[in-house]
């Protein structure tokens, strides 16, 4: 029987007092070096490379005299081997067998874990990554097990047949006859799964897991795709564990609503894949339709139906994508009463200066920011989140004070819609949604995402707008020229708009307003003049050996390269600087009548932020810029 016996899931580690790598006078090293090879990793794999290891992939390993348990004497304790990338694994120190006839036992593992197994225990801490969707988090969450009994010295390679200890889930979203799946694929639904475990401590003897603990959310890996009538793509990895529909349930992100699914009643095992379906279809509530299970056959099949239903009263932060808005609303009741936003807090003194995730209170439809909870700041792991934030509106400033705990994963709405970091006895069922500025006129809907920077509340996209706010007007002219004549100019999805334009009508959205000097000065003022923080996109040089400065899109404003219209000498139209300038208008102040002699000009050589001419060369029309909006403050 193999010595690495096959038990339930729940024995205690093993413990004795026997000392590791005490090996008795009767054996000692002899002279054949011991070598390693890897047999194609067997049945479905989880790792994102496929059945085989990947260059420079780590794997641990362990020997015993074959009438000796691990946690008793090792001939070898936790030897580091890499990975060739062609089957082969190399040891980090050179190896040999055992004089005269000894046998032993070898156990490796994958992925190496520098503690290895204690003295006097048989165990492995096993641990998964609460974030999975890159290819190297999802491989680093794998864990396999190799084992080979009643090796004796020989000059060929010890073959290593490594098993997967883990469970792949796969998730698959079908819709409804009333939904259309490729409106599904191109809203590219953002999903996490929640109350899993991903720690715990994996027994070599009794091929066990126990000690279960550290819940986290866990982002899966992939891309969403078509097969079948369904989207496919998804998947993460997790430790086997008891079903529990109570806490574990998917969030999905979905044209920027939350919805939720229970987790169905499947059995997890080592070596098994999972496949979750969820019936996905837009509807008033927030909870996803019936979701099924099925086990793809290994040694094994079954099938698994969950519709429970699930109440979103935990709002949990790896559920925002903050892709359709760095800024969310919390409804309850039908009313907004908290506000999550992810922004760039730059104190006065740059003594904090890092993007967070901050929830404030809504009253009246307007964010309380005065009296804001830092749920975490971001790559900082030091125990610091929680604390407060009050913002001066005036000053554009901030007082931070620290917390005490680790990042925030989660928080709650009570009965009287206060945000709570710890769970209420009852607490409140609510809806979340992204916040955008929703522009209907001219009977379409334009949807633009939202971010905060500082105080100011911007745009995060380009205007598009074809028509004026009032009757005057009517809608605009497409213009394929500058001539001094009001209108756009489209270039793709980028809209260009003349001086002109903004004269003639009001442009900007209900409640919005075009920024005009001061309200640049006021975002200049806020990230210290320095413009990496507020460029997006992709900027380039003049020429491939011209220095680009950096761009970090810190604050999410994300000001494009687009360049900007002009004419040259012979009145030709021209769209100048693509990819090297981003040109922006500076409205009129209110009850003013004409427009600032400058407008914000972003350049790829410099960091800077410079108002500079908006008028063509002879000084007779405007250019045509782009336009990003704020909300207006009064």
């Amino acid at each position: 029987m193999n010595k690495y016996g096959s038990t339930g899931i729940g024995l205690l580690c093993l413990f004795s007092a026997a000392c590791v790598n005490n090996i008795g006078e009767e054996y000692q090293p002899g002279n054949i070096p011991m070598t390693f090879s890897v047999k194609e990793i067997s049945s479905t794999h989880t790792k994102v490379s496929g059945n085989s290891f990947d260059k420079e992939d780590e794997i641990g390993l362990f020997a015993t005299f074959s009438d000796v348990d691990i946690d008793q004497d090792r001939y070898i304790d936790n030897l580091r081997l890499i990975s060739n990338g062609n089957a082969e694994l190399i040891p980090e120190r050179e190896i040999f067998y055992p004089e005269g006839d000894a046998e032993l036992d070898i156990m490796a593992y994958y992925p190496y874990d520098k503690g290895g197994i204690e003295a006097g225990s048989s165990c492995l801490q096993v641990s998964v990554q609460s974030n999975q969707s890159s290819a190297a988090n999802l491989s680093a969450s794998d864990f396999l097990m190799a084992q080979v009994e009643e090796v004796g010295g020989s000059e060929a390679p010890i073959e290593l047949e490594f098993e997967h200890k883990l469970t792949k889930i796969e998730i698959a979203l079908s819709v409804s006859e009333d939904e259309d799946i490729d409106d599904l694929l191109e809203a590219d639904p953002y999903i996490i799964a929640s109350g899993f475990k991903t720690r715990a401590q994996y027994n070599v003897l009794s091929d066990s897991f126990n000690g279960m603990e550290h819940v986290v959310d866990i982002v899966p890996y992939g891309k969403w795709e078509k097969k079948g009538g369904k989207l496919v793509g998804k998947e993460f990895i997790i430790i086997p564990q008891e079903n529990d529909e109570d806490e574990q349930a998917f969030i999905m992100e979905w044209n920027g609503r939350l919805y939720t699914c229970p987790m169905p009643d499947i059995e997890m095992e080592s070596n098994t894949v999972c496949e979750i379906d969820i019936h996905a279809f837009q509807a008033t509530s927030s909870t996803l339709s019936t979701a099924t299970a099925n086990i793809k056959e290994w040694e094994y099949s079954t099938e698994a139906e969950g519709d429970t239903e699930y109440d979103l009263s935990t709002i949990r932060i790896a559920s925002l994508s903050f892709k359709d808005s760095y800024v969310y609303r919390v409804y309850y009741e039908n009313k907004p009463v908290a506000e999550v936003c992810k922004e760039y807090l730059l104190a006065d003194d740059a003594s904090l200066s890092s993007e967070a995730i901050v929830v404030y209170p809504v009253q009246n439809e307007e964010a309380e920011l005065s009296q804001g909870i830092v749920l975490r700041v971001e790559n900082e792991e030091l125990p610091i989140h929680g604390g407060n934030i009050r913002w001066d509106e005036a000053d554009n400033t901030f007082e931070y004070t620290e917390g005490k705990l680790a990042p925030v994963t989660q928080f709650y709405i009570d009965g009287s819609g206060a945000i709570s970091l710890s769970k209420p006895s009852r607490p409140a069922h609510v809806n979340v949604k992204a916040h955008s500025l929703r522009d209907t006129r001219g009977g379409e809907l334009q949807e633009y995402p939202i971010v905060k920077v500082g105080t100011q509340y911007w745009m995060r996209e380009d205007l598009r707008a074809t028509g004026y706010q009032e009757a005057i007007g009517g809608d605009l002219r497409k213009l394929t020229r500058l001539s001094g004549k009001s209108g756009y100019m489209v270039q793709g999805d980028t809209y260009f708009y003349p001086g002109e334009t903004l004269l003639e009508g009001e442009l900007a959205p209900y409640g919005w307003k075009i920024p005009d000097a001061d309200d640049w000065d006021r975002l200049i003022a806020y990230i210290h003049r320095d413009a990496s923080v507020i460029k997006g996109g992709v900027w380039k040089g003049i020429s491939d050996t011209d220095a680009v400065f950096p761009v970090t899109n810190l604050t999410g404003l994300g000001l494009l390269p687009n360049g900007y219209y002009t004419v040259n000498d012979k009145e030709e139209t021209k769209r100048m600087n693509y990819e090297i300038t981003g040109g922006y208008w500076a409205g009129k102040k209110k009850g003013q009548t004409s427009l600032p002699t400058g407008a914000v000009f972003l350049m790829h050589s410099n960091n800077a932020i410079n108002f500079g001419n908006n008028k063509v060369p002879s000084g007779k029309y405007y250019r045509a810029l782009n336009i990003r909006c704020v909300k207006k403050n009064d």
